[in-house]
Parts: C-alpha cells; structure tokens; sequence
C-alpha cells in the first residue's frame, strides 16, 4: 500500500455517492491507484462539524443502551454461575455447554457500552 497522499475530488459533487450507491473514488498521485473513499465528516466551512442530539432524545438513548446492556450481563452473570456450579460437580460438557455462546452476548454488550458513551461525548 502506498502511503502517499491521495487526491481529493475536485468538487463537492465529486464527494457524493453515486446513485447506484457506490463510493466516489480517489486516486493515489504516486502509485496510480484508484481507491475508494471513506466517509467525509460534516463539514461547515472547512470546520468539523460535532454531532448535536437533543438532551430528551439522549437520555431516552443512553437509558436504553444501558437497561439492555443489563439484562446482557445479567445473562453472562447467570450462565458463568450455572457453569461454576456444573464444574464444581464434575459436569465438564455441562459447564462448557453453560457458557456456549456467551461470547455473542459480551459482544453484544461491549457494543452497548460503547453506544453509551458515544452518546455521552456528543453535545447537546
């Protein structure tokens, strides 16, 4: 991969997708490669624009992200218990059956705390 500055497009219609939804594409001066690009932040007059969310919308958000991020680890809680009883008596294929899947749910759950505080760095 070159690492080598990229060419903009001209204009602001060049920074649009296309209407089949494809990307608009860069091309790298050096190497010749056309890329696609990434998303462009907002911009206001050349200044990055924050995300502003009304304060209501923000807490009805956040209280969400957080009461399902509860009942999630509440569930991780409750297998890794059922496990830890299943060992203790032996129960290997039990205990590891326990805990099957549990990944997805901490997945799931460091997706929603993630969400949270997303939401609690944008400005109101």
């Amino acid at each position: 991969m070159c690492h080598t500055a990229l060419r903009r497009p001209e204009s602001r219609e060049d920074t649009r997708p296309a209407t089949d939804g494809r990307l608009p594409l860069w091309t790298d001066i050096a190497c010749g490669v056309t890329r696609v690009a990434r998303a462009i932040p907002p911009t206001l007059n050349g200044v990055a624009m924050k995300l502003r969310i009304p304060i209501d919308v923000k807490i009805d958000a956040t209280c969400a992200n957080l009461q399902a991020l509860e009942q999630l680890l509440s569930e991780a809680a409750r297998r890794s218990a059922e496990a830890s009883e299943l060992i203790q008596q032996h129960e290997c294929n039990g205990a590891i059956g326990a805990i099957l899947g549990l990944d997805d749910v901490l997945d799931s759950a460091k997706s929603l705390y993630g969400a949270a505080l997303a939401l609690h760095r944008t400005t109101d």
